[in-house]
């Protein structure tokens, strides 16, 4: 390249990083300053307790069925 081109594409750089750097700082681009606050606490474990009432059948998620493979009688 020509000793020219290069300052010429030097200079295009040092004005963009400028005009970045301005437009930044008049928030032009960019999250500045207006955030919302949070309230931020420690948590601990406790205990609930909740009861509830409801009406239906109860019934288990696996039933078993037991049975013998012969009959017979239990003496002892």
């Amino acid at each position: 390249m020509k000793k020219k081109t290069l300052v010429w594409v030097f200079v295009a750089v040092v004005a963009l990083i400028a005009i970045l750097l301005v437009g930044k700082k008049a928030g032009w681009f960019g999250k500045s300053g207006d955030f919302k606050e949070v309230e931020v606490t420690q948590i601990s474990a406790i205990d609930i307790v909740e009861t509830v009432a409801a009406t239906g059948k109860i019934q288990p998620e696996i039933e078993v069925a037991l049975s013998s493979e012969v009959s017979g009688e239990i003496i002892d």
